[in-house]
């Protein structure tokens, strides 16, 4: 574990950081560099929000809307408990009447599981300073831009997977999104499996640094220098795994996460597969609080102080989103029996007042997901 259970490390806009228990006790401030207010800021229209509950007998479901694609992110979370794509891949889209999110097969081939996952779904729509493209694609797979973005200022989401029939999460599930020039996006897996659903969203204000990282099967951790403490940063990482035997949950789920240096860090639980990442280092013209939400096994519920967050102006979310959308952490799951079942390290998440709450869908074992606030209505230099 990268850290003893029960601590967050929150980045507040100000420049300040924050330690905080997950019980959310009396926080300590420690000095920090000053913050640069943004030159720049897209102007939110609006918030919405809700949950995609797929019952075992149901693969697809839709929620009918009218919203402005071209100017609407979509940010998604999921927590689930199976062990195989067949029942587990999910992936959602954004259409201009409808959100979208349908998996494989309905059911479960696990005991365990009642065969239900859940999608926490935010919708974030701006009046200006906002671009997104969207689409799905088979992996591995280049997609060509009809229109270049800037790469300064464009960073990639991606929201799950679907279409495998396997039962093991192997090396055709894991994709990384990774924007290789102005008009291309790479999307990788190690072999050919599944479609993805993916988002470029380039916004006004925001600088983004983007590299990749290879973690061989020995490695553990991964630091990644970045542009030095700022406020307003998220990160955001995918990767390929090369798991062609079988293999636990500890090795294959990856985290992502910001250090008060400004630097990124990938980490998983124990070594595994071969993973190459891509990441990107977003620095946001907003206030951004982040931690890491530290459960233990049996514990499916965790919370976490977030200073000055509301659901009407904030979206959360993991920076890890290879397979399951944003929701992924790290995980001590080494059954040899269940092996790959994901769900131990992801979760959703929703905002409530000054606190941020997350859910999995099972707990055989421990688990870190870090987490990241973004509240659309503050300057990252805002005070909470």
């Amino acid at each position: 574990m990268r850290r003893a259970a029960g601590l967050l490390l929150a980045i507040a806009a100000c420049g300040r950081l924050h330690f905080a228990s997950v019980d959310r006790t009396d926080a300590e401030q420690v000095d920090a560099v000053p913050c640069t207010p943004a030159a720049a800021h897209p102007t939110l229209s609006a918030i919405t929000g809700g949950q995609i509950v797929l019952g075992a007998p149901t693969s697809d479901l839709s929620i009918a809307m009218s919203v402005p694609i071209a100017s609407s992110i979509l940010f998604t979370s999921l927590a689930e408990a199976e062990p195989s794509p067949t029942y587990g891949g999910v992936m959602c889209m954004l259409s201009a009447v409808a959100l979208d999110c349908q998996r494989t097969t309905a059911g479960t081939d696990y005991a365990a599981s009642d065969g239900v996952i859940t999608v926490q779904w935010t919708i974030v729509t701006f009046s200006d300073g906002v671009e997104v493209r969207r689409g799905t694609a088979r992996t591995p797979t280049t997609v060509t831009l009809t229109q270049a973005v800037d790469l300064a200022s464009s960073f990639v989401l991606l929201d799950g997977v679907t279409g495998d029939v396997g039962t093991g999460w192997g090396d055709n599930e894991f994709v990384r999104g990774t924007l290789t020039d102005p008009q291309t996006l790479e999307l990788d897996t190690f072999t050919a499996g599944v479609t993805v659903g993916w988002q470029i969203v380039t916004m006004t204000g925001t600088s983004v640094q983007r590299g990749t990282a290879t973690l061989d099967t020995a490695t553990t951790d991964q630091a990644i220098t970045g542009p030095g403490p700022a406020a307003g940063e998220i990160v955001l990482a995918s990767y390929t795994a090369d798991n062609t035997a079988s293999e636990t949950a500890n090795g294959l789920m990856l985290a992502a996460d910001i250090a008060p240096d400004g630097s990124a860090l990938l980490d998983r639980d124990a070594p595994g597969p071969n993973l190459a990442a891509g990441w990107e280092v977003v620095s946001t013209p907003f206030a951004v609080e982040r931690g890491t939400i530290a459960m233990t096994a049996g514990q499916t519920d965790g919370s976490a102080a977030a200073p000055g967050v509301t659901p009407t102006t904030t979206v959360a979310f993991a920076g890890s989103e290879a397979v399951l959308g944003q929701a992924g952490g790290s995980t001590g799951f080494d059954d040899m029996v269940i092996l790959d079942l994901l769900g131990e390290a992801a979760a959703t998440f929703v905002v409530s007042p000054d606190t941020v709450l997350a859910h999995r869908h099972t707990a055989l074992s421990t688990a870190e997901i870090p987490w990241q606030a973004i509240d659309f209505s503050r300057d990252r230099c805002a005070a909470p």
